[in-house]
């Protein structure tokens, strides 16, 4: 059976695509290490930004498409430049996940989450055409927790319909504009 993403021009051609969770290239730091985020199994922990090593209760698996199918632009990887999210080097992630952002407040270092969507043409952020399908993974935890990914970054664990059940602690999740008007700040 061939999978949804490539069944052509169908309103439903990309019901099977993820544009969310992590990608094969990604890393995780975990309590053995870094390692693919593809590699990472139920039960092992990983690090998060305010409550350390927590567990994986359990893992979704995926994949995300490529340019030889009809799947819309909105729905490809971003690739993010060193520095933007506090990552060391370039990293792609997902057009639906939610990501920290760190800044320079009023008074002082300031983080807020908010959908990686809109740093979209800031900072030399852009979509990344991808070449093949790709595996792609969501890292269930027990609460929604941000997690330490490729060398700085860190992305939500879950989707922003559990965020409304139960906000993270210590940092401010954004809406989609105030997480717009807040980068053009910053970025310019």
């Amino acid at each position: 059976m061939r999978p949804f993403c490539e069944a052509g021009n169908t309103p439903l051609a990309c019901a099977a695509c993820s544009a969310s969770g992590l990608l094969s290239d990604n890393y995780v730091l975990t309590s053995r290490g870094t390692r693919r985020a593809t590699e990472v199994r139920a039960g092992d922990e990983v690090m998060t930004f305010d409550d350390g090593f927590v567990p994986i209760l359990g893992i979704s698996k995926g994949y995300t498409f490529s340019s030889n199918v009809t799947c819309p632009m909105h729905i490809w990887p971003l690739s993010v430049p060193a520095g933007v999210l506090g990552n060391a080097a370039p990293v792609r992630v997902m057009p639906d996940n939610s990501v920290l952002f760190e800044y320079d407040g009023r008074s002082g270092l300031s983080f807020a989450v908010i959908p990686v969507r809109v740093l979209l043409g800031l900072a030399g952020v852009h979509s990344d055409d991808p070449t093949e399908r790709q595996p792609s993974v969501h890292l269930e935890t027990e609460l929604p927790q941000l997690m330490a990914i490729d060398d700085g970054s860190y992305v939500l664990s879950h989707g922003s319909d559990i965020l409304a059940q139960r906000p993270l602690d210590a940092v401010p999740v954004l809406s989609q504009t105030d997480a717009r008007q807040l980068v053009t700040e910053v970025l310019g």
